[in-house]
């Protein structure tokens, strides 16, 4: 049985000559939510790209479930795969935030009254009932980011690629974002610098640079190596550093794959 999404050896340049993807491989189970880590510049972001195909590679495969990427499928797999940009300005350009959560659902012609009562309990869910009305470019950057995710939330896309998910939050804005998120149930994709949402969220990271895989397994054995992270640019999280206040759970079963670079 296949993987649920299967990335096999992709590889991409960017027109002006930057590498982004250097034979990057990785496969997610249906259901399972993943994070991929790495320092800027990692490819972190381009493979959330070639994932919605926004760019294709120049080499390799993107396959979600049996079907495999190309040019002329993009929209059936575009149906079921929802990203939230890591800017949430690219992704917000409706003169309401009520049309910008209703955008896609009205173009799949669903009934407006359907709309309007999706729209309300998505919002609600985000902590942004009550500005419905308001022009999105007039939000907070906290609540752009919610914005942005509740738009795609609304669609129920059976997988979810979030780039940056935290970004610009503060602590309670945070908070939503996370247990909406693991109250999820569809297959999700973290790409992220905030290593404790990752640590909350994921069952599993895939530490990239220079856009391939260095190391991939638990997410407490990953992130909590000094040696591994500092070789990659990366700090590991406060909550994994050894003081009394640390009580995380402890996972069985896990382990790592891949080895510090040379």
């Amino acid at each position: 049985m296949r993987a649920a999404i299967e990335l096999t050896d992709l590889h991409y340049t960017y027109p002006d000559g930057t590498p982004a993807l250097n034979g990057f491989s990785c496969q997610v189970r249906k259901g399972e939510c993943i994070a991929i880590v790495g320092p800027s510049g990692a490819g972190k972001s381009t493979i959330a790209l070639c994932m919605t195909g926004l760019v294709l590679p120049k080499s390799g495969t993107v396959r979600i479930e049996e079907i495999e990427l190309a040019k002329n499928n993009l929209k059936q797999l575009r149906a079921r795969v929802g990203l939230i940009f890591q800017n949430p300005d690219d992704q917000l350009f409706m003169p309401s935030l009520f049309d910008d959560v209703a955008f896609g659902l009205v173009q799949k012609g669903i009934a407006l009254e359907a709309v309007r009562e999706k729209v309300k309990k998505t919002l609600s869910e985000m902590g942004l009932q009550g500005l419905e009305n308001k022009f999105p470019g007039h939000l907070s950057g906290g609540q752009k980011r919610l914005a942005s995710l509740a738009g795609v939330l609304a669609m129920e896309p059976e997988f979810l690629i979030l780039d940056e998910p935290s970004a610009n939050l503060d602590l309670k804005a945070r908070r939503t974002l996370i247990q909406r998120l693991a109250d999820l149930t569809n297959t999700r994709i973290l790409l992220s610098h905030d290593l404790e949402m990752v640590l909350d969220l994921a069952g599993r990271v895939i530490l990239i640079n220079q856009g391939k895989e260095i190391a991939e397994g638990d997410p407490e054995q990953i992130l909590g190596n000094p040696e591994l992270m500092t070789a990659n640019n990366l700090e590991v999280p406060h909550s994994l550093l050894p003081h009394p206040s640390s009580h995380r759970r402890a996972k069985t079963g896990s382990s790592i794959k891949g080895r510090l670079p040379e």
